[in-house]
């Protein structure tokens, strides 16, 4: 699928005692997590971290094959499955150990400048994000945003936060079809396969609920980059400013609703009663699904509802 998916994982986690990446879905860190979403959806993954959070999320990348055991959907009854998707994919009991597809290109982009010394060895690729100078570390997401989509192979990117462990697979497939990118159903147990129908092509598409924009929920195109050059120029880091001077679709909160999408999806972990509320629901799942539930069960209720 001609998608790069683009996480963003370079907060400071000011509001926290401890580091944001470290939070974990079971034994899963959040960003990894994000990682085994998009690739439903994208051949190519971008880790976008700072220098100081790079030995974390470097460590953790190298053992995303004994974190991938984890989601093994052979433990979830094919009749489970087909009622999560709503789907009629043909061949769906041979499809279901196939997903998610982890044979994507994996890649960390330093969202700073002053990496010189920085010791990359790793069994993934890291990129040097083009040069931002040090006024504008720290600056936010935009830094991130900027960096990831100028180093995408990709036209355009589904760009989530990593801290939105509730990110569903209906919001992901939903960004995917209002932009004109049409999944074919496939005829054998291959992914679907993805072309685009350029007569619709926007520069982005932007969610927006009854809060604002979701900014960091949305599918970006490489049109984005010219104005984020230009506003982090003149040090403007407000991400929304720039869907002025681009020719956006804005996806509404009715749209949302009609294709059954809740505001679970846009729960975030900011501050730390959001982490135990994060985690109050994730245990309190299990419960409603029956005791002895394995971590693919409960994280296909919640991925797939």
């Amino acid at each position: 699928m001609n998608l790069t998916g683009i996480v963003l994982a370079g907060g400071k986690s000011s509001r926290f005692g401890f580091n944001k990446l470290k939070i974990k879905v079971d034994t899963v860190p959040l960003f990894i997590d994000q990682i085994f979403k998009l690739s439903f959806f994208c051949d190519e993954i971008i880790i976008s971290t700072s220098k100081s959070h790079y030995p974390i999320v470097s460590s953790e990348l190298n053992k995303i094959r004994i974190y991938q055991k984890k989601y093994n959907f052979d433990k979830i009854k094919v009749s489970n499955i087909k009622k999560y998707l709503k789907t009629n994919f043909k061949n769906f009991p041979e499809k279901v150990s196939t997903y998610p597809n982890i044979k994507t290109n994996i890649r960390i982009i330093l969202d700073e400048s002053d990496v010189d010394n920085l010791n990359t060895s790793n069994s993934l690729n890291i990129t040097n994000s083009e040069k931002i100078t040090p006024s504008h570390k720290g600056k936010g997401p935009v830094i991130g945003i900027y960096t990831s989509l100028a180093n995408a192979s990709y036209f355009y990117s589904i760009i989530v936060a990593f801290d939105m462990p509730f990110i569903s697979y209906n919001l992901l497939k939903s960004l995917v079809y209002e932009s004109g990118i049409n999944t074919e159903e496939p005829s054998s147990s291959e992914p679907a396969t993805i072309s685009y129908n350029y007569s619709k092509k926007r520069d982005a598409y932007i969610i927006k609920t009854e809060k604002g924009f979701e900014v960091l929920c949305g599918l970006y195109s490489k049109n984005c980059l010219g104005i984020l050059k230009e506003d982090i120029g003149k040090q403007k880091y407000k991400i929304s400013d720039i869907f002025n001077y681009l020719d956006i679709e804005v996806i509404s909160i009715n749209k949302l609703k009609q294709n059954g999408i809740d505001n679970l999806n846009f729960f975030n972990i900011n501050r730390l009663e959001d982490y135990y509320k994060f985690k109050n629901l994730w245990q309190n799942k299990k419960p409603l699904l029956n005791t002895g539930i394995s971590f693919i069960e409960t994280w296909a209720d919640f991925f797939f509802r």
